[in-house]
């Protein structure tokens, strides 16, 4: 976001908390669940789902530009399978809304012209080529770092983010130097159940253990108070996860100023949560009859960076912005 939108969007927050009322300020979109990896704490690319068409995705484009919407995150599966993804993003910047996209990195080489538009790619790094391999298939890291080259090269900002696990909870050393070496930030995120297929059990079986996972939070404190530059975390959201699995109560902002558009068009607060009532669809009903009836949110908090920082600044709480790194 660019210094307009982020003073129209401080001004949206504060107007959404002391009306009451919700705003789509922020939008995560699944635009398929179809992916190319098979990552260990996420079965997405097993189940089936219905798409929708470039048409509808412009019109419900069109309402969340109506509606206040600054920033939306395309995801998946991997979205880059979409063939109409260089259209999408290209319609988002001519109705003023700024995009970011999460990405295995494969395709990027191929269809780096169709992201002219694109402000931002996160791309996935869960540690050196024989434990990323191993969290999301063979060949998955020679992938993300030819994306990474790719971008450079075409001026296109990336991020990196890392899923903590067993697997590469003792590579923070490792991913820091990879932040540095492309003088980007890295996103540091904790496990969660996705509910996506991944049983609770299956979960645990990956999971570090809560005594590392404490001492790689404190590490990524004591470097985020050192200076390091290419923590993409704020000292206080990595407070908040440092006793995962279970968080400090945060008012969280999912259905208040952000929410999840589904690859069929169904509206959730959030997609790491289970619903016992049925969405609304935004292309049958309208996305803002769909937006001021979602099913209501519960779970027992989360750690990922942007729904923090929007819970954070939604309860008022505006230290949260002083040392979140965005880009390097």
């Amino acid at each position: 976001m660019n210094i307009k939108n982020k003073l129209l969007a401080a001004n949206i927050i504060i107007k959404s908390k002391l009306s009451n009322k919700p705003v789509p300020l922020a939008i995560r979109w699944q635009l398929t669940h179809r992916c190319t990896s098979k990552c260990k704490y996420c079965n997405i690319w097993r189940t089936k789902s219905e798409e929708l068409t470039t048409k509808q995705i412009f019109s419900v484009i069109n309402e969340l530009a109506k509606m206040g919407t600054q920033r939306i995150s395309f995801s998946g599966g991997e979205p880059m399978l979409r063939r109409d993804i260089g259209q999408i993003l290209d319609y988002c910047n001519r109705r003023g809304i700024s995009t970011g996209m999460n990405s295995t990195g494969r395709f990027v080489k191929e269809r780096i012209t169709e992201l002219k538009n694109l402000d931002l790619i996160k791309l996935s790094l869960d540690g050196p080529e024989e434990i990323h391999d191993v969290i999301r298939g063979k060949g998955s890291y020679k992938a993300v770092i030819e994306a990474v080259n790719t971008a450079q090269k075409n001026n296109l900002r990336f991020t990196f983010a890392t899923t903590l696990t067993k697997f590469n909870i003792n590579q923070i050393d490792f991913l820091l130097e990879k932040g540095k070496e492309y003088n980007t930030v890295v996103a540091f995120q904790p496990l969660k159940l996705l509910y996506r297929g991944i049983k609770e059990e299956d979960i645990k079986e990956i999971a570090p253990k809560r005594e590392d996972f404490k001492k790689a939070i404190k590490k990524l404190m004591i470097e985020k108070k050192k200076g390091n530059k290419h923590i993409r975390n704020s000292i206080m959201g990595l407070k908040h996860i440092y006793n995962w699995p279970k968080y400090e109560k945060l008012k969280c902002a999912a259905g208040e100023l952000f929410c999840m558009i589904e690859t069929n068009g169904e509206v959730i607060p959030c997609d790491r949560i289970n619903y016992t009532k049925r969405p609304l669809n935004c292309v049958e009903v309208g996305f803002k009859k769909a937006f001021y009836n979602m099913p209501e949110p519960y779970c027992n908090g989360c750690g990922f960076c942007g729904a923090l920082e929007l819970s954070y600044l939604y309860s008022f709480k505006f230290d949260i912005v002083k040392d979140i790194r965005r880009f390097v």
